[in-house]
């Protein structure tokens, strides 16, 4: 059984997370950990620090804030412990700590862990080099509560554009609406024809699912950074 701890565990997406681990017969959650442990009742055990519990877990997947991400994942590797890394919002500086960090331990760092995004992820990598002379832009739609913009997902996107083609100007226009979970569009217009492709997310527990996939995958994986094209057997379709 795969022992895990959810960092950010008070969050809409931690709180999901950690729903579907206690109804999963082959992990066992070990304890929520949050700066301020939610006044609501929960079976789950919620601790403030990280370090007082990461020797007995395998697996922590972490959902809070970038700063504190990064205290999480700087303990994991003190303790050689493998990591799930579903927060957004890091900075390029950020990003290269985390690639530094996973020289020493396994982990998954995906912006979007849902299926569909990432297979999304592949179709716009294929479209990109079709159509290099069409203008493109990405437009991304989440609840009025979401903090950063864009969204992580819609920065991936656009790296994946660039990549393909380093001269073709991408916006992304980021709206902030409702309650909606996560929408993203990615247009390809040329004259006479638009191509766009679509993604929408209605339930977070996709994105929950996601991780904990990730945690059974990484789990026994030796170190390195990844992403859930790896988790889920389709890189070899990206370039």
């Amino acid at each position: 059984m795969i022992k895990v701890a959810v960092c950010g565990a008070g969050g809409k997406m931690g709180s999901r997370v950690v729903n579907l681990i206690l109804n999963d017969q082959k992990m066992r959650l070990v304890c929520g950990v949050e700066k301020r442990p939610p006044d609501w009742k929960s079976k789950t055990i919620f601790v403030i620090d990280l370090k007082d519990v990461i020797n007995s877990v395998d697996v922590v997947i972490d959902f809070s804030d970038p700063d504190s991400c990064l205290r999480h994942l700087e303990i994991a590797v003190e303790n050689k412990k493998r990591m799930v890394i579903g927060a957004t919002g890091f900075n390029d500086s950020q990003k290269d700590l985390i690639r530094d960090f996973s020289s020493e331990i396994a982990c998954v760092l995906a912006p979007n862990m849902s299926i569909g995004a990432n297979v999304l992820f592949v179709l716009v990598e294929q479209m990109a080099k079709i159509f290099f002379d069409y203008d493109t832009d990405i437009v991304e739609i989440h609840n009025n509560q979401k903090k950063d913009a864009p969204s992580g997902t819609a920065e991936k996107i656009a790296q994946i554009i660039y990549n393909i083609n380093p001269k073709q100007k991408i916006d992304i226009h980021s709206l902030r609406m409702g309650d909606i979970v996560s929408e993203h569009t990615v247009i390809f217009a040329g004259k006479g024809e638009r191509i766009e492709l679509i993604h929408k997310v209605n339930n977070r527990d996709v994105f929950a699912q996601g991780a904990i996939r990730a945690a059974k995958w990484v789990v026994n994986k030796p170190a390195g950074l990844y992403e859930m094209s790896d988790v889920l057997g389709i890189a070899r379709y990206m370039r």
